[in-house]
């Protein structure tokens, strides 16, 4: 009996090592062989030299690719190269099933210094830079804040050789409910950045997105893809005057031509308008018609205390990307659309106007992986709230009407690298509007920039707001800054960053003159990448 087992056992063994030759040979990694239990891959071990199906490999390198925004985009990058600043993906990928899963994030402690306070926390706005009249803008602020550290994921798995599903999520801290406070401790909670599902079809060469993402209008580094966009690298999340973005549920379809050197794509977008209503003048404000809707009270699931606008399509935008090659660099150019319905109930019947603008950016390495150039513009009606100033959408006259206001959005910037170790940027902006405006014959003042209203006391310390309107008519600023790798290794990754910005808020001349002031802003961050 013995002796039978002993063959049995020896058979089985056999059967074993045949089963594991027969896998061997079709390259099916050890890993699925023994019980496709989940199991670790660091990138820098991962082995080259294997050899294996192309539909492997294409999945392969697709979860180490990531974005340089610096000019090295979608390289393999071992754990001795640091990571893009804006970067959260990690270099480890966890396998199960034919799911990969990479996690990311940062933990980042900010300093901020501000010589107008503005009772802000990472992100600054910069049109509500006080003028001379408010007290607090005679006061100096500072702060330290850990709300911009970030946790990421993402989930990718392969249907077939040509068709890709991907789900990444994102998340910070820069919620702040009603009792959100740094008295003791804090009740400040995580909020959504991104938070999508895309599928690929490379046959097709078709790429859809549905979720939370950057808005198409934002500017891409390279195609238009997800997870590819060419941010600002200011540690201030407010970014900078002028550069164009939104982040916003949409749903949207890319393609692909010309072995992807130009790209189409379109996208619907959630819609929100922002509004300047009426303002004062010396002999009173006027009123606005008793039959007008504009705005609403939040409802179910937004805070009551909140009001939001009345919106009833999205907002369209559509956008070419082209990639040639100049001087021997590729370089990245966009036009992008964007069409807005501003929609509003007034004398019992609802109302619909058109607004929307046409923008475009250039990206060129003027020194290959170290030097680049960005410009960017956007200009149209109704176009405020896709600028990172956040000047108004639309403003209303005396018989309800919507007015659109004009608005021209502008942004330059240089990236630097002169060591792996070290970057640069220096950036430099502005948002100006149009006065968009109407006055009645008994000489009542209504939409923005009107210069019947008041700014007699913008100069004055504690004077009423009533006596200074002060309708942002400029912002721009100047920024710069650096991040310093100080560790890249197999424990992570720990950068360094400082920030300077100078602002300009510029308001339109009325009565008493046109009001003006300024921020400079000081600001640090400690980053520490686990992954």
């Amino acid at each position: 009996m013995l002796k039978k087992k002993l063959e049995d056992f020896e058979a089985i063994k056999a059967r074993l090592r045949a089963l594991e030759e027969k896998l061997d040979s079709q390259n099916i990694r050890a890993s699925t062989v023994h019980g496709h239990k989940t199991h670790l891959v660091h990138v820098h071990e991962r082995p080259q030299t294997e050899t294996q199906p192309a539909f492997h490999q294409e999945a392969e390198a697709k979860d180490v690719h990531i974005r340089d925004p610096f000019g090295a985009a979608h390289e393999r990058v071992p754990v001795s190269v640091a990571l893009p600043i804006n970067q959260t993906g990690g270099h480890y990928t966890f396998n199960f099933n034919g799911i990969r899963v990479t996690p990311g994030g940062y933990v980042d402690l900010n300093g901020i210094f501000r010589s107008k306070n503005l009772a802000s926390d990472i992100v600054t706005p910069f049109n509500s830079i006080p003028y001379a009249n408010v007290p607090l803008g005679h006061t100096q602020e500072f702060r330290g804040s850990s709300r911009q550290s970030r946790a990421s994921m993402l989930v990718e798995a392969d249907v077939s050789p040509t068709t890709h599903l991907a789900g990444y999520g994102e998340f910070d801290f820069l919620a702040a409910p009603q009792t959100a406070n740094t008295n003791e401790s804090n009740s400040f909670s995580p909020r959504i950045r991104n938070l999508y599902g895309t599928v690929d079809w490379d046959d097709l060469g078709l790429h859809l997105l549905a979720g939370q993402s950057w808005s198409l209008a934002t500017v891409n580094h390279n195609g238009i893809m997800p997870r590819d966009e060419y941010l600002a690298q200011t540690i201030d999340v407010g970014y900078v005057p002028g550069f164009v973005w939104t982040r916003q549920p949409q749903l949207r379809l890319a393609k692909e031509l010309l072995d992807k050197k130009l790209w189409i794509a379109a996208s619907l977008e959630n819609p929100a308008t922002t509004f300047y209503t009426v303002g004062s003048t010396p002999w009173g404000t006027a009123a606005l018609p008793s039959t007008l809707l504009y705005m609403t009270q939040g409802g179910s699931f937004f805070d009551a205390q909140n009001q939001i606008s009345l919106n009833h399509v999205p907002d369209i935008i559509g956008k070419v990307a082209y990639e040639p090659t100049i001087f021997d660099r590729k370089t990245h150019m966009e036009l992008f659309g964007i069409y807005r319905s501003i929609y509003t109930r007034n004398n019992f019947s609802n109302h619909d106007v058109a607004a929307g603008g046409i923008g475009g950016s250039l990206i060129f390495p003027l020194i290959p992986k170290q030097l680049t150039l960005q410009l960017s513009g956007l200009t149209g009606t109704g176009i405020g709230r896709y600028g990172a100033g956040l000047l108004p959408d639309a403003t209303i006259n005396a018989n309800g009407d919507v007015s659109p206001i004009p608005e021209t959005i502008l942004f330059s910037g240089l990236t630097w690298s002169p060591t792996p170790r070290l970057d640069l940027y220096a950036y430099a902006g502005e948002e100006f509007a149009r006065a968009t405006y109407s006055t009645t014959s008994n000489g009542l003042a209504y939409g923005y920039g009107n210069p019947l209203y008041d700014n007699r006391g913008c100069s004055v310390e504690g004077a009423s707001s009533s006596t200074c309107n002060g309708n942002t008519k400029l912002l721009r600023q100047i920024t710069g800054g650096l991040w310093n790798h100080v560790y890249d290794g197999p424990f992570g990754h720990l950068k360094f960053g400082l920030q300077y910005s100078y602002t300009q808020r510029f308001g339109f001349v009325g009565i008493g003159g046109a009001p003006k002031t300024d921020e400079h802003v000081f600001l640090t961050s400690l980053r520490f990448y686990p992954f």
